[in-house]
């Protein structure tokens, strides 16, 4: 496994975490407070794309490193 290989899952798995978990947890977090905050629902889609992001560039990372 190549050095690309491995930025690429670090990536693909930072990419998962930031696109399946993070938006849970802040969500879990806001209801907390009874209300969440008025940006609540943007920043969860932020935080996604960012998540769709690093896995794009995981998979990039990933597939070079194997045409080496």
């Amino acid at each position: 496994m190549t050095t690309n290989q491995l930025v690429g899952l670090a990536l693909i798995v930072m990419g998962l975490i930031d696109f399946i978990i993070v938006p849970k947890m802040m969500d879990s977090a806001w209801k907390k407070t009874k209300r969440p905050p008025s940006w609540s629902e943007s920043l969860n889609m932020v935080v996604r794309i960012i998540g769709v992001v690093f896995i794009f560039f995981g998979l990039s990372y990933y597939f070079y490193g194997q045409m080496e």
